[in-house]
């Protein structure tokens, strides 16, 4: 089973056993009372966590799950990932891409040549960056429609119009 990571610990939030989460997509859609979310697939003590609720803070959210109910035990959580099973993700809307999905995607300009392979997105106030790696210079590329022109994951392949000195901003 595969797992797809939404988000991270930050740090403990009162006694009740409630974390800080920031999550890895500005809705957190998986993030829900009721589901069930690990950390490590693999730990016996902790294969999941349950949900119990989700309220907005800041810029992030406090999270309280079912099994865990003091600070001590919220602790053990800090710097963890939370992962759920990618066949529980929903289908997001058109033009909407989970991070995983666009990782290892081939880059090609409009005119079929190569950019390189996406490594990383990375998350920005204005728009999110595709890092992509060219022969090991990497470079961002912004995703936006005036530069994204196609996104086909069947294909694994993300079609780019250059500008000039894209390939020179890292």
């Amino acid at each position: 089973m595969d797992t797809v990571y939404i988000g991270n610990i930050l740090r403990p939030h009162g006694l009740n056993g409630m974390v800080i989460v920031r999550t890895y997509a500005d809705v957190p859609r998986h993030l829900k009372p009721g589901v069930k979310v690990w950390f490590d697939p693999e730990d016996p003590e902790h294969p999941y966590l349950t949900v119990k609720s989700v309220v907005p803070h800041k810029h992030d959210y406090r999270v309280a799950f079912q099994e865990i109910n003091n600070r001590t035990q919220a602790e053990q959580l800090v710097k963890k990932q939370i992962g759920v099973p990618q066949e529980s993700l929903e289908k997001l809307p058109e033009n909407e891409f989970y991070v995983f999905e666009l990782i290892g995607c081939s880059v090609s300009t409009v005119f079929g040549e190569s950019q390189g392979e996406v490594e990383n997105v990375i998350s920005n106030p204005g728009n999110d960056l595709l890092e992509v790696n060219n022969k090991n210079n990497l470079f961002l590329v912004p995703m936006v429609k005036e530069i994204i022109k196609s996104i086909d994951l069947e294909k694994r392949e993300i079609i780019i119009e250059p500008l000039d000195g894209l390939n020179d901003i890292c």
